[in-house]
């Protein structure tokens, strides 16, 4: 799995793409800095018979959420 390496590469990743669109960088600058702006993570392995978790409130029934004051 691929994840940038800093939030500044995140945040410079769109103007990246808008250069290349534009014709202000080439195809092979882009590469460029994607090759230094992401880094390869292992996946997560996912525990068997595992169910994956779920936010309280989103499994909560209507009856169970705090009542708004008038």
């Amino acid at each position: 799995m691929k994840v940038y390496r800093s939030k500044i590469y995140e945040a410079l990743h769109e103007d990246f793409k808008l250069h290349l669109e534009m014709g202000g960088i080439t195809q092979e600058r882009f590469d460029e800095f994607e090759r230094d702006a992401f880094k390869e993570v292992p996946d997560a392995p996912t525990p068997q018979g595992r169910v994956a978790h779920t936010p309280a409130m989103a499994t909560a029934s209507p009856g169970t959420q705090a009542h708004s004051v008038k």
